[in-house]
């Protein structure tokens, strides 16, 4: 496991530049959060130096090109991924109930990624047994493996946000964590469905309060589940749970703007489909599952910043002294 970055030697006054420190010596000092315990504690100036940082960051770690690499595989996952959660909520409801209940969460998608993505839902589910049986197991088994592959490459990115680009877990960890992941994202996906399936049947001025019920709880269950990918994917020692809520909440915030912002340009102005022909619906699905990686890594690169702003040990468990942690972003801080 990586426990010190490769610029930790560097110590100038640029915002951007890192810095070793001794124990109780914070370069950052005071006015910039460098003896934070808790990122609220971080004043503006410090948000501002982060901020700066992560505009660097962006370009050194390659976050677009990352964020494409994902969006190709995770393009790839999505009929296995979607084929997984029909495997396994067929197990206990019909199928076609299954994908309509996925179905009513269009309105969270661009329209032709949810046309895209309900065609092939239909797809499957016309191709499913629905029932229990070794088939089914080998079919589920492969669901799971072939999405874990899509997850593993979001993993490698939340890495390289990390600066823990020497992954040397072994490869069976690896993609346990990754199939873990993506069970977790299943579950997600199946309560979500179950919340738009409940707020979707009220109407009247009851039934707007309780959409927007139910979108707060499916943003907090969305947000719960990021601080859990953080948390978890990289070669590292865990943060606390309250260093990776910032990242979370933000991507939560960002994903759901741009996403909205993106339906909007593709209904309004983009020509996918007089340009692509059959394509065009294709195409709109890998740049938005583009724009998704791109704002899930902004949040891994944000989390990682705020670590870096504050000299205090940010890692779960008792105070180690800088270059002890087993974290890179918590053994190094931005010198000031």
């Amino acid at each position: 496991m990586t426990t010190t970055a490769t610029r930790d030697d560097q110590q100038t006054d640029h915002a951007g530049d890192l810095h070793t420190d001794e124990p109780g010596d914070h370069a950052a000092g005071h006015d910039r959060g460098g003896d934070a315990r808790e990122p609220y504690e971080i004043p503006p100036r410090g948000w501002k130096d982060v901020a700066l940082r992560i505009k660097d960051r962006f370009a050194e770690d390659h976050v677009s090109l990352a964020a494409s690499g994902i969006a190709f595989h995770g393009f790839l996952a999505l009929i296995p991924l979607l084929a997984a959660a029909v495997s396994i909520y067929g197990l206990v409801a019909d199928p076609a109930d299954v994908a309509n209940l996925i179905g009513r969460m269009r309105s969270a998608l661009p329209s032709d990624a949810a046309n895209l993505i309900q065609s092939q839902l239909d797809t499957i589910v016309a191709g499913s047994a629905g029932a229990l049986g070794v088939g089914a197991a080998i079919g589920l088994a492969s669901g799971l493996w072939s999405a874990s592959s899509g997850m593993s490459h979001l993993v490698e990115g939340i890495n390289i946000a990390y600066d823990e680009d020497a992954d040397d877990r072994p490869f069976w960890k690896k993609r346990l964590i990754a199939v873990g992941l993506t069970v977790l994202f299943l579950a997600l996906l199946g309560a979500a469905a179950a919340i738009f399936a409940v707020i979707s049947g009220v109407g009247g001025f009851a039934g707007i309060a309780v959409q927007i019920a139910g979108w707060l709880v499916v943003a907090t269950l969305f947000g719960a589940v990021l601080a859990v990918f953080y948390r978890f994917s990289a070669d590292r020692d865990e943060p606390e749970w309250s260093w990776v809520s910032p990242g979370a909440i933000f991507t939560v915030v960002a994903w759901t703007v741009s996403s909205f912002a993106f339906g909007v340009y593709v209904s309004n102005f983009g020509k996918y489909n007089e340009t692509y022909g059959s394509l065009g619906a294709v195409i709109i699905v890998l740049l938005w599952l583009f724009v998704s990686a791109l704002v899930v890594l902004l949040g891994a690169e944000l989390n990682a910043e705020l670590e870096r702003q504050t000299g205090e040990d940010s890692t779960e468990g008792p105070d180690e002294p800088m270059g002890q942690r087993g974290a890179t972003v918590a053994d190094t801080e931005a010198a000031r």
